[in-house]
């Protein structure tokens, strides 16, 4: 299981002190919470009509990336005064023909600005709002080229001029992360905390870039705060793994081996944390545990390949192999005389990785026994042009 740091798309429109009258201002709110964004964009293109205002262009910055319907590579926007029954999710997911009438290079009209005003940490904080946006919705089809590394760049800008928000911490935490620049993302979530102490996923992506820091003690607060703050199941057990995995990797085994039990309880089918149980067990020495466990495992995933190999790669080290071997031999033993369908894939796969921890501690003549047990158990199973075998002939064959 791949652990991801948990994205936020948040919609946080900046409070500017608005160059307009109080009178404007109080017609955009008006627009704003009757969902009128076409109508609010037009009156803010009306009220600044050449980009030269600092607050009327944050507030277009944010309205694009916040409430458009329909963009051309974030240039060119469409937006929708919605009905009742209208969303912006569901436009943008259901598509329609929309009238992409808004056209605002907003790199350009906030870098002019910032020409102007070059202490004016909102507008940083507005173009890394952008460049985020842009980052987490185009991905690998990029207009810009490098949003993210653009975005982290002017978010570290506007933090340095004092202009820090919870959006912009978070987004420069996520981004950073991303980058694996751990030690920025760490900044950027223990400041994002500061307005939301509590937030479960603020906690949990501080708890993973401090893991990836190796700093697996101090994780363990946060990876608690978002075990007990999530709702969601699937959340709770993400943040319970990884505080299980803070004393795993500090060589805790006892105390892991509790909470990887409790995700066993709620979710017996899950592969991931049965092997980090087996780590535990094979750490204490638990090997009547540990057979127990390896048995079970083959039950529920001995026929994927993958499964398997991140199976056999729990015994990698040197010490362990042996053991692998013995574990393998027991489970093969018991399971061969009863053989079909499933299992027969499972013997098969097994077969082939325990043939390579036999060529590990030198012996030949096992590893190529294995090595064709494991043909002969595919080719009852899979069909005679699947690459394995070829692969298992080039083994034999060296």
């Amino acid at each position: 299981m791949r652990r991801q740091f948990v994205v936020l798309l948040m919609i946080a429109l900046l409070q500017p002190l608005f160059a307009m009258d109080s009178k404007q201002k109080s017609q955009l709110d008006s627009y704003l919470s009757q969902r009128k964004y076409s109508t609010a964009i037009r009156f803010l293109e009306k009220v600044d009509p050449q980009n030269d205002d600092p607050e009327a262009l944050i507030q277009k910055v944010h309205i694009s990336i916040s409430y458009f319907v329909q963009s051309l590579n974030h240039r060119i926007f469409a937006f929708k005064d919605l009905t009742e029954t209208e969303s912006v999710e569901s436009l943008r997911k259901n598509g329609g023909t929309f009238d992409l009438g808004h056209s605002i290079d907003i790199p350009e009209a906030v870098n002019r600005l910032l020409r102007k005003f070059p202490n004016d940490g909102r507008l940083y904080s507005a173009l890394g709002d952008f460049y985020a946006d842009v980052a987490l919705r185009y991905r690998q089809n990029d207009p810009f080229k490098d949003s993210s590394k653009l975005a982290l760049e002017a978010y570290q800008h506007a933090t340095s001029l004092g202009s820090v928000t919870e959006q912009n911490q978070a987004s420069l935490g996520l981004l950073a992360a991303q980058s694996q620049d751990y030690a920025l993302a760490e900044q950027g979530y223990r400041r994002a905390l500061t307005f939301d102490p509590t937030n479960a996923d603020y906690n949990y992506n501080l708890a993973l870039a401090l893991m990836s820091l190796s700093r697996f003690q101090e994780a363990q607060k946060y990876a608690k705060t978002a075990y007990d703050r999530y709702q969601i199941a699937g959340s709770k057990r993400d943040a319970l793994l990884m505080y299980a995995d803070s004393y795993l990797y500090q060589g805790h085994d006892d105390e892991a081996l509790v909470y990887y039990s409790q995700i066993i309880s709620a979710e017996p089918d899950n592969l991931f944390p049965l092997r980090r149980q087996m780590q535990c067990y094979l750490g204490l020495r638990r090997i009547d545990d540990l057979r127990k466990a390896f048995g079970n495992y083959m039950r529920l995933g001995g026929d994927d390949p993958t499964a398997v190999s991140k199976l056999s790669g729990i015994f990698q080290s040197e010490a362990y192999t042996k053991t692998f071997i013995d574990l393998s031999d027991s489970w093969i033993g018991v399971t061969s005389p009863k053989a079909s369908g499933k299992t027969l894939l499972s013997l098969g796969t097994l077969s082939y990785y325990e043939a390579f921890a036999f060529k590990a501690v030198g012996d030949q003549s096992k590893y190529r026994k294995r090595l064709t047990e494991a043909k002969d158990y595919l080719a009852s199973v899979l069909s005679p042009d699947n690459p394995i075998f070829k692969q298992i002939d080039q083994d034999l064959a060296k």
